[in-house]
């Protein structure tokens, strides 16, 4: 028999009693077995209560839940370290974090690992990204999130800085293949990007 944590520590108990016959054709072992079932089904319950808790661990809908908690939507097909990731970086940016190390983690929180230069004479913020953690992450929706998430009496400008005309030209593709990328011309910089990684 499979013993649950709660009848291991009852039975230890009815073992230093002495009273009782423990022995497996005995109706207290029945009894029991009986109640361990139950213990069992408990114990499950209460670890994946404990497991979804925590974002590090949580999994599916517990996920999901704290993806929308932190105004992330849902995305099922990326997997879930990287989704975990980006949660606990949302979960990081706390009101004040206005200081250019602490404006990092507003930027992961986003979804983009960046560079960020401060030209603080014309009140301006210089944000260069050098990867993407949500790879999911469109111009725009890197844009909407970063807006949310940095000081609102600086301007600011995003860079996504990925590919340049060398890189354009390392793809080797006719105009058809590039045109296959079937990409919106703002989301250009990403698509290439992505095509490079994969070569």
């Amino acid at each position: 028999m499979i013993r649950s944590a709660a009848i291991e520590n009852i039975t230890g108990h009815l073992m230093a009693l002495r009273f009782y016959n423990l022995n497996s054709t005995s109706l207290v072992y029945a009894e029991l077995a009986a109640y361990n079932e139950a213990f069992l089904i408990l114990e499950e319950m209460l670890a994946g209560i404990l497991r979804d808790a925590f974002v590090q661990t949580a999994e599916g809908e517990a996920l999901h839940r704290f993806e929308a908690l932190v105004g992330l939507p849902a995305r099922p097909d990326v997997n879930a370290e990287s989704r975990r990731g980006l949660i606990i970086y949302r979960m990081s940016v706390a009101p004040r974090d206005f200081t250019a190390a602490r404006m990092l983690n507003s930027a992961k929180a986003a979804g983009i690992e960046a560079e960020i230069l401060e030209d603080a004479p014309n009140e301006r913020l210089w944000v260069t990204s050098q990867a993407l953690i949500d790879p999911t992450l469109t111009i725009d929706l890197a844009r909407e999130r970063l807006e949310s998430l940095l000081p609102a009496h600086l301007a600011w400008e995003l860079d996504f800085g990925f590919a340049t005309a060398d890189d354009f030209d390392s793809l080797g593709l006719t105009w058809n293949e590039i045109d296959a990328l079937d990409t919106a011309w703002q989301d250009a910089d990403t698509a290439i990007t992505n095509a490079i990684n994969k070569i």
